[in-house]
């Protein structure tokens, strides 16, 4: 048997064989042999069925959840609810059935789909209460892109990156106008145009109006020297005569006035069709705004087709469904809300400007909103979405959401998890606003988050007391190497503390600290650079034996150790008491700081 080896500077047994029975210790190899056959294997996948349908997760590091419910994407597809499918790789599937669910995406993009498999990725926040509007804030450049819809209840900007509302430009431009009015406006300098005009309201040059008219001159000559009457026609530059229209069977004749030989005819055109009895029109444009068809009976009645707001060079299309019905327009006011119903139970909507979808949805109050198979909405001014009338989710009038489960009962929590580096969700209240819990706020597992950063601290916290897992008071100093929990220090070195090298040393700081209660200053530095020294509590310490519990301890000549000092030390070496007994040589054991 090798022999045992105990070294007193790092306090280390060394040289241990294995245990043979259950009272013998154990050594590295051992231990680790151990909770490797205990932990080795890993769960590949999990599985909650019902006594339906298994759950079937077939994808690396999938997760299936409920009855029928498919994680079958390559890889880390999560698939919750019954009959669900997912198929994506790191993506997560929620939902009742696989037609109504929530979607997260790999880029943590987040849909939300219904009944019919549609979906909607837009979140619509409205509200007039002072201070409770919520703020969606996108990481570093990225942008809130609304989809080419309007951003209402905006109020006036006060700084120069505020947003501008339609009220503040237009209250503003007509109190510093930067434009010429219609009326009451003087000009006083000259107005400098880009080009000649091309439409009848295109304000006109000088040159335009100079090169227009000079060839007018002579013939407004010609037209003062005509005595006769008819049509005035130019014939050249300077001359003008007169024709006379007369109309004869399917045709209109043109006379020629004086100087002119020839009889122009002018016919009608193969486009224009005059309709008798039942007639087809092929190919024919109808393309003025006088444009109408009109009843043979009564000639008072006429449909006529306005095309004056389309533009110049553009066609727009009428079509006509392959189906019998009514065209309803926008002063239709009989159409008071819009049901959309499956095959089975009809939805219904009986409040005012109410809204109901899907099959058996009812909504009966007065701008309520029912969205999903048998959901009910009673309330007035609000929208109701969900799988069924007891799993759904609630938009009251003042922008409260409320989530309900299948027996009814409510959760009002929003559980935000994620690891991606800048990609969390935050939740920003406007203004002065604050964000209010009316129960305990806890971390989803137990000594694994932190409430800030050192970066990003909280600036003062108020509260009735504190609660701490660990036990001692402990502040960084800058130390001249790097050093062990339990560690007894002193004042000295290099930096600020060093390992005690001596007994009773006066100049005594502490202890290191294992797991600190309470950090002080401890922005200084990291644990390498600058170890947190327990000033108060109960910490582990490397201590010399023997040992009574009671003793005081002081520094020893075994380097970073301490030691008893028995009941009277001498004046400022003690630093600690011990809280337990040690017949050891070298070891490790509770002390309390004093």
């Amino acid at each position: 048997m090798p022999d045992l080896i105990l070294d007193v500077t790092s306090g280390l047994v060394k040289n241990l064989s294995l245990p043979a029975t259950g009272s013998d210790a154990a050594n590295k190899t051992y231990v680790d042999t151990e909770l490797s056959a205990v932990v080795g294997s890993e769960l590949a996948y999990i599985k909650i069925n019902s006594t339906g349908t298994s759950a079937s997760a077939t994808s690396t590091d999938g997760i299936a959840i409920g009855e029928g419910a498919i994680a079958n994407g390559p890889t880390n597809s999560v698939a919750i609810g019954p009959a669900v499918s997912n198929g994506a790789s790191n993506s997560v599937k929620i939902g009742s059935s696989n037609t109504n669910y929530m979607f997260l995406g790999s880029e943590a993009d987040l849909t939300l789909y219904d009944g019919s498999s549609s979906t909607s990725t837009s979140i619509f926040v409205t509200g007039t209460a002072t201070n409770i509007d919520l703020t969606l804030v996108p990481k570093g450049t990225g942008i809130i892109n609304a989809s080419s819809k309007r951003i209402t209840s905006v109020a006036d900007p006060t700084a120069a990156q505020d947003a501008a509302t339609k009220n503040y430009v237009d209250t503003t431009t007509t109190a510093n106008p930067i434009y010429v009015a219609i009326a009451g406006d003087t000009m006083t300098g000259l107005l400098t145009l880009s080009g000649d005009p091309s439409a009848n309201l295109h304000a006109a040059t000088k040159q335009y109006v100079d090169t227009t008219t000079q060839p007018l001159d002579s013939d407004l000559s010609a037209l003062a020297g005509l005595a006769t009457t008819g049509v005035v026609v130019r014939t050249s530059t300077g001359t003008a005569a007169t024709r006379t229209i007369t109309g004869t069977t399917n045709r209109i004749v043109v006379t020629n006035g004086s100087g002119v030989s020839g009889d122009p005819i002018l016919d009608i055109g193969t486009d224009v069709v005059t309709l008798t009895s039942t007639q087809v029109l092929t190919n024919k444009t109808l393309s003025d705004s006088t444009t109408f068809f009109q009843n043979q009976t009564d000639t008072t009645k006429k449909l006529q087709f306005e095309l004056s707001s389309i533009t110049t060079a553009t066609t727009r299309t009428l079509t006509v469904p392959n189906a019998s019905g009514t065209i309803a327009l926008t002063s239709d006011t009989t159409l008071t809300y819009f049901k959309a119903n499956s095959t089975g139970t009809a939805a219904s909507a009986s409040g005012t400007d109410a809204i109901a979808i899907g099959e058996g949805a009812s909504a009966t109050q007065t701008n309520s909103v029912a969205i999903g198979p048998a959901v009910t909405n009673t309330i007035a001014n609000t929208v109701r979405i969900g799988s069924s009338n007891t799993n759904y989710c609630e938009l009251s009038s003042s922008a409260n959401l409320a989530l309900y489960d299948g027996t009814g009962g409510t959760s009002t929590s929003v559980s935000v998890v994620g690891t991606a580096t800048n990609i969390n969700l935050s939740l920003v209240p406007k203004g002065a606003g604050i964000i209010e819990t009316t129960s305990t706020i806890q971390p989803s597992a137990d000594n694994t988050y932190n409430l800030g950063s050192p970066s990003r601290r909280w600036a003062t916290m108020y509260g009735v007391s504190t609660s701490s897992l660990y036990a001692d008071l402990a502040e960084r100093y800058e130390a001249d190497e790097e050093l062990e929990s339990g560690t007894v220090v002193v004042f000295g070195g290099e930096k600020e503390i060093t390992m005690c090298k001596k007994s009773n040393d006066t100049a005594v700081a502490g202890v290191i600290s294992t797991n600190p209660g309470f950090r002080m200053n401890d922005h200084a530095g990291s644990d390498q650079t600058h170890p947190l020294v327990a000033l108060k509590g109960k910490v582990p310490c490397k201590i010399v034996g023997p040992i009574k519990k009671g003793d005081l301890i002081v520094t020893s000549d075994c380097p970073g150790h301490g030691t008893s000092a028995g009941k009277v030390a001498e004046p400022y070496t003690a630093f600690a008491r011990a809280i337990e007994d040690f017949n050891g040589m070298v070891g490790v054991i509770l002390v309390g700081i004093i």
